[in-house]
């Protein structure tokens, strides 16, 4: 690999200044900015690196699909998954320069999309020109999906990847993300969780009233409040009936790669300005509630006046969005029905529990740590970063994972490996989002190594 990984280095800067193309472009799902614009850029950056590349309609962004490698078919496909819109940047004044001007400042590049998940894309690009800069060719056959709709829940992905099955057959996928532990240790993740987003609408009167009828006229906005205290309490519960009854998690074999991982839950802490974690959790319950715990989070609440001084108004409608992170065997449509029905038996009788728009359904996901793929992931790991690569059974955040890891008919049946350019302190969704450069051409490098070992399996 010397040669490979000399190429590399010597080529490194016009790989910073692609990933600077790319963080430069807007790409912003939720808003409809500059998706077209994305997708053909990325089409001609695959085309460049030698994939035949096409896009996809579908009922919402594109999705672009690409091939390369040998004429063979005698040798292994591997299926990379990424997305190339991000989020939304959030309160311009939280960020130290603009999120669509990428900076470099004391060894990391700073951009909206840089980390989640720009610097993955360019960095994998990077290393397969690289490998056929040196050999000619690519020793196998590389699959490259890349959707516009991963940071609004990929509704329309499932039914893609089902309706093009035969095209996506593989021998194993990497993942969209991945990363390396505050001192640099690589780390792969095997699965994610899965995610249910739905929003409780409480409403009463036909209009907002005087708060003076407040002794009389019931609150929406205590209402709400109320219905919140009862889907979870403060010991972390979460009261929906049957919610844990289908969790399957951790096994045995999960609860040891816990134990292997390095413990920086209290750097987490500190760097995030925490005075603690939930219940005093520390250490390995932090770890394991991490990976293998489901949740219900609000994201946020609105309801009546919040502007300057005060308006003596009594609301007639109150709005709490919420995420739900499930892990395996919990199914979404269960949970919605569950929670839709425990309001009504709890007399919330004027809460209507809805489905974000735009969201899809996400199922939990999880590989088999001891699969020839997962094997053949750490293997690279540990040769190109010549350290013991972190396992991590499950990531905290979801993705689209459960189309890819169910079996056939309902899905790929692949085993998933996220390995990435990523850090506990990139920043992804948020203001400065960022990356080590360190980390990212280390990730050039893992990548180009598992390329070659798949290949030397046919050799």
């Amino acid at each position: 690999m010397s040669e490979v990984n000399d190429y590399i280095d010597a080529h490194l800067d016009d790989t910073l200044t692609r990933l600077e193309k790319w963080v430069a472009q807007p790409s912003i799902s939720t808003e409809h900015l500059g998706i077209e614009e994305m997708a053909h850029l990325a089409i001609d950056d695959l085309k460049r690196s030698g994939f035949k590349a096409d896009l996809y309609p579908t009922e919402g962004h594109p999705v672009i699909l690409a091939e390369t490698g040998p004429s063979r078919n005698d040798v292994p496909t591997l299926l990379i998954y990424n997305h190339y819109d991000v989020q939304p940047t959030g309160e311009r004044s939280q960020w130290d320069s603009d999120p669509f001007d990428p900076q470099i400042r004391d060894g990391k590049m700073y951009g909206r999309g840089v980390a989640d998940t720009k610097s993955n894309i360019v960095s994998r690009l990077a290393a397969l020109d690289a490998i056929r800069a040196v050999r000619g060719e690519l020793p196998i056959r590389v699959v490259w999906l890349l959707e516009g709709e991963e940071e609004i829940g990929s509704p329309h992905l499932d039914s893609f990847i089902l309706a093009h099955r035969d095209e996506l057959k593989a021998d194993g996928c990497v993942w969209e993300f991945g990363g390396y532990t505050w001192d640099g240790r690589p780390n792969v993740t095997l699965g994610l969780k899965g995610m249910l987003s739905v929003e409780l609408v409480a409403t009463t009167a036909n209009r907002d009233l005087h708060s003076g009828n407040a002794s009389h006229v019931p609150s929406p906005v205590w209402g709400l409040v109320w219905a919140l205290n009862r889907i979870k309490t403060p010991d972390g519960k979460i009261h929906i009936p049957g919610f844990y009854d289908n969790v399957h998690v951790p096994t045995t074999a999960q609860e040891g790669l816990l134990a292997q991982m390095p413990d920086d839950t209290e750097r987490d802490r500190v760097a995030w300005g925490l005075s603690g974690y939930v219940n005093s959790m520390q250490g390995l319950d932090v770890l394991r509630a991490a990976s293998f715990a489901p949740t219900a989070n609000i994201l946020g609440i609105e309801a009546g006046y919040n502007g300057p001084g005060t308006k003596t108004v009594l609301p007639n409608t109150a709005h709490a969005k919420l995420d739900l992170r499930l892990v395996p065997d919990q199914e979404p449509e269960e949970i919605f029905q569950a929670l839709t029905q425990f309001l009504k038996d709890e007399g919330f009788h004027n809460i209507e529990v809805k489905r974000i728009d735009n969201e899809g359904d996400l199922l939990p996901g999880i590989s088999d740590p001891e699969s020839p793929f997962v094997q053949t992931v750490l293997r690279a790991l540990r040769e190109a970063n010549s350290q013991e690569p972190v396992i991590t059974p499950s990531s905290g955040g979801s993705g689209p994972v459960g189309v890819f890891v169910l079996p056939p008919p309902d899905g790929l049946g692949l085993q998933i490996a996220a390995i990435g350019t990523g850090y506990p302190d990139t920043r992804a969704h948020g203001p400065n989002e960022n990356i080590r450069l360190g980390d990212f051409r280390a990730h050039i490098l893992t990548f180009a190594r598992l390329v070659e070992l798949m290949g030397e399996s046919t050799s």
